[in-house]
């Protein structure tokens, strides 16, 4: 390549040349790299060890099978800010170490588009599990949902090498059909492996929630509001201005006790501001990788247009709406899968309405409006679904 800069061939040209030679290194570690039927490679979009392929994997460990793993991550470093548990081989993206695995693996699990973006193309024998990273999700995806022209391509591209796609509802099974995944030829409704955690008893929820506090300094006596906000395609904060110490104050009211508010925003929100977000009177979890954990925990849950609430919503625990910026969202920026109303949760397009909610939050209407909304949507998640995705990897590596 120093050759190429020398002879003033362009960046583009480089990069041209650079994603050639990936290609030929790439078809050429598939020719003489055998596969290991009992070898599974993980993907995540984040990176990170969580989601639904952090739910499998630790289910595979859970079970002390025979399984080799391998993770694909962004950086050496998150081998240990994910803290990834023994048993499983952490191989960095891009790498001579990664693609080999790849080569080798029986199954590979995608909880997005990675494979597709990492540029390898599975083999013939080769099994793809896409566990998708959302629920009965709020935010449209696909060519109805964001104008990224890159993702549809690969979106289009990881489809068409699907052997199998996890739902856990009707619901999601009808929104893969209106999206790229439409082509994948098997959709297992076995519930969302990473809402597993939601179901867990109350040993382990105090064994996170121990976690939780003592990473972050928190009282043991104080109840948990957790305010998630998902990201805007703009460049204003104010959509994120929340005065979090009217917020205790309007929950101890109605709930009692002390409490305090964690903040976890978006990935793609703290990588564009930074610093500027201020969460003054609240504490900032951006870096608690798996909010699956948190949500297993808190008390009451907070979002805008965020799926996760969705999920939350299987505990039957107090959530509530808080959308400053509907109208605009919803006209200019995403489409929904269906009015926020529609959803169990109240809905406030500011803080006295917010107040109004929390003071008159009826729990008993709320729970019974979960269990008509989960119904409606076909969801089948009962904190088994590790289990059932686990029993497919071991069915396809006995073949």
């Amino acid at each position: 390549m120093r050759a190429c800069i020398n002879k003033g061939f362009s960046n583009a040209v480089i990069e041209k040349l650079d994603a050639w030679l990936k290609q030929k290194s790439i078809k050429h570690l598939c020719r003489t790299t055998k596969i290991e039927k009992n070898k599974v490679v993980f993907l995540t979009f984040s990176g990170n060890f969580d989601c639904n392929p952090k739910a499998i994997a630790n289910e595979i460990i859970r079970q002390n099978l025979n399984i080799n793993c391998y993770w694909g991550v962004y950086r050496p470093e998150q081998s240990i800010s994910s803290e990834f548990p023994q048993g499983i081989t952490t191989v960095v993206r891009d790498s001579y170490e990664c693609f080999k695995a790849l080569a080798s693996a029986r199954v590979i699990i995608d909880n997005g588009v990675s494979l597709s973006y990492i540029g390898y193309k599975k083999k013939p024998t080769q099994v793809l599990i896409e566990t998708w990273h959302g629920s009965l999700g709020i935010k449209k995806f696909g060519k109805t949902g964001n104008n990224d022209i890159l993702w549809h391509q690969k979106a289009e591209e990881e489809a068409k090498m699907i052997d199998y796609m996890i739902s856990n509802s009707d619901f999601e099974n009808s929104v893969y059909a209106q999206t790229e995944f439409k082509v994948a030829p098997n959709i297992l409704k076995i519930g969302h492996p990473r809402n597993d955690i939601l179901f867990c008893d109350e040993r382990t929820r105090s064994e996170i929630l121990s976690r939780i506090r003592k990473r972050y300094n928190i009282s043991d006596d104080v109840k948990l509001c957790l305010y998630a906000p998902t990201f805007r395609d703009g460049n204003s904060l104010d959509q994120y201005n929340l005065d979090y110490t009217r917020l205790k104050d309007i929950l101890c009211g109605r709930f009692g006790g002390k409490w305090d508010i964690i903040v976890r925003f978006h990935n793609v929100t703290k990588n564009r501001f930074g610093e500027n977000l201020k969460v003054n009177g609240a504490i900032d979890v951006s870096d608690y990788a798996d909010i699956q954990e948190i949500l297993a925990c808190i008390d009451v849950g907070i979002t805008d247009y965020s799926s996760w609430i969705c999920e939350y919503m299987l505990r039957r625990k107090p959530g509530f709406i808080f959308a400053t910026d509907a109208s605009e969202y919803v006209n200019n920026e995403r489409n929904l899968f269906f009015d926020l109303k529609e959803l169990p949760f109240p809905v406030a397009e500011n803080i006295e309405t917010l107040e109004d909610n929390i003071r008159c939050f009826d729990e008993d209407t709320f729970k019974k409006n979960c269990e008509v909304f989960l119904k409606d949507k076909g969801s089948v998640d009962d904190g088994h679904a590790s289990e059932r995705a686990v029993e497919l990897i071991k069915e396809l590596m006995n073949k």
